[in-house]
């Protein structure tokens, strides 16, 4: 199994933008707990850590709406460097601007960045990959899995200890390195930039209206992508509230502290890594009971944390929860890649993060009034349940349970 990954690393490109992403994924790590944490520290209501989440996906949304075509035209190499360059030093500013409402304007706007780099970063990486799709698939998440495990350990250490800003600080150097990583790494593949000009010259005289919905096109004629986007939008309705709901569970309702809340996440982290590195070298055949099955895992996972309120519960939960992304993710690449043509995957990753930001942003308005009303305990209650009912009725239906991708070029498909 490991002789896989290392044939694939072996290629200088795919392994230096990789270590890029890690970089950078493991400073988001320390930013994902300070900002919830800082906010609801200083005095910040349910209402206002909720509100944090929501503008950060609503910013997201709008950039990656209309910047989504503009992912495909241009450097993805130069363009991920200067995303990463300017969100470094928005977290500088927060870092020096300790306030509430200058934290969450900077969150609003590196998110707003974020839904640029992350599709720009993953077409690179996936178009480079030469058909090994599900196995480089799988190491990109091996990455982000084990940077979102160290960055959150470390970050609730250091909020605790040191305060948020230094980890906005820690967050900021990560980019920057990740950046530099990327200006010495070669072109990703020798014939991008020939497809993309190709792309190019084929979308002028379309409208600008035109050129933003060339993605959702793509999603909504593509019947195995579309469903399996539909399923993940509504999912993150439920991953939203339970991303509100878990540091006020934890640090307020439960008093574990700031300590245990990074360790939760990382806990996630880990087990996603570890699910990624088994599941990656596996042809999965029957797609919809893959993805039923890890539906229903979100949702013992989520119920487990709500129900059993003891620090070690909660993180062999978190873990389990953490386990059921890795087939989830490889899936969804793998349809993706599979089923629409390279030189448009960036607007398809753009329209998809739009898609997925829309669940996420719906769940962060509905958020702040269900753990108000209820409490955030019973908040992922009805979060684990409602993953639950939405696999079910997308994956034991008759007229889903077929969810098979089109062959491409490269015959990296999943039967």
């Amino acid at each position: 199994m490991l002789r896989t990954y290392r044939d694939l690393l072996s290629n200088r490109a795919i392994r230096r933008s990789l270590i890029a992403y890690f970089v950078s994924e493991t400073g988001d790590g320390f930013t994902s707990v300070a900002l919830p944490l800082f906010v609801l520290i200083n005095g910040g209501s349910v209402t206002l850590v909720a509100m944090t989440f929501a503008v950060n996906v609503a910013a997201a949304t709008l950039a990656g709406l209309l910047g989504g075509p503009f992912v495909d035209r241009f450097d993805r190499r130069k363009l991920v460097v200067f995303i990463f360059l300017a969100r470094a030093g928005l977290l500088v500013v927060a870092a020096l601007v300790p306030n509430v409402i200058v934290v969450v304007i900077v969150a609003a706007l590196a998110g707003a960045l974020s839904a640029l780099d992350n599709p720009a970063m993953e077409a690179a990486v996936l178009e480079a990959s030469r058909g090994e799709v599900e196995r480089t698939s799988a190491v990109r998440n091996i990455g982000y899995s084990g940077a979102a495990a160290i960055g959150p350990a470390l970050a609730g250490i250091v909020v605790a200890g040191f305060g948020a800003p230094l980890a906005f600080l820690i967050d900021a150097a990560s980019f920057v390195a990740a950046a530099t990583l990327i200006l010495v790494t070669p072109d990703y593949d020798p014939n991008s930039r020939v497809r993309r000009a190709r792309a190019v010259v084929s979308g002028r005289g379309h409208s600008t209206f035109r050129k933003i919905t060339a993605g959702f096109e793509q999603i909504a004629t593509t019947p195995s992508v579309r469903s399996y986007i539909a399923y993940s939008l509504l999912g993150m309705i439920g991953v939203a509230v339970a991303l509100v709901a878990l540091p006020i569970y934890l640090v307020d309702e439960l008093r574990f502290g700031e300590v245990t809340y990074g360790f939760a996440l990382a806990a996630y982290a880990i087990g996603s890594a570890v699910s990624l590195v088994y599941y990656g070298t596996k042809k999965f055949r029957r797609l919809h009971l893959v993805l039923l099955m890890t539906a229903l895992v979100y949702g013992i996972a989520a119920l487990g944390v709500a129900l059993l309120p003891f620090v070690a519960a909660v993180v062999v939960f978190r873990f389990l929860w953490g386990w059921a992304f890795g087939p989830d993710q490889i899936v969804g690449d793998v349809l993706i890649v599979g089923a629409t043509g390279s030189a448009s995957l960036g607007r398809i990753f753009a329209a998809y993060g739009v898609l997925i930001r829309l669940g996420t942003l719906a769940g962060s308005l509905l958020a702040a009034p269900i753990v108000t009303s209820i409490g955030a305990r019973n908040a992922l209650v009805c979060a684990g349940i409602f993953f639950a009912v939405v696999g079910i009725v997308f994956f034991v239906r008759p007229a889903y349970r077929e969810i098979i991708p089109a062959r491409s070029n490269r015959s990296q498909t999943v039967s």
